[in-house]
């Protein structure tokens, strides 16, 4: 196997991929503990490499449009975190039993 050693950052080439990336690195992150993330993408339209010069003639409003909205909802949509369950002890058991009664 190829292994670097984490010394190399591997930078998708088009929206696709790069969407993959951001949702395992959430995933990983939630699984992890680190519930409040900030997650950075290129703005690149779709079927465009993140390797092409983009340019936006209408500003932000189409760079939302055409790469920011449709970037953030694929990865809304293939984010399939699920919050770690908690070990209850005994004791901790016990005092949620007193209080829901």
């Amino acid at each position: 196997t190829n292994r670097d050693d984490g010394r190399f950052l591997y930078v998708p080439c088009d929206a696709d991929e790069q969407t993959r990336q951001a949702t395992a690195a959430v995933e990983r992150a939630f699984k992890d503990g680190i519930t409040r993330q900030t997650v950075r993408l290129a703005l690149v339209r779709e079927g465009k490499s993140t390797m092409e010069d983009e340019e936006w003639p209408g500003g932000a409003r189409e760079m939302y449009r055409e790469a920011g909205r449709p970037l953030t909802e694929e990865l809304l949509r293939m984010v399939r975190a699920q919050p770690p369950m908690k070990e209850l002890s005994t004791d901790e058991a016990d005092q949620k039993e007193t209080e829901n009664e």
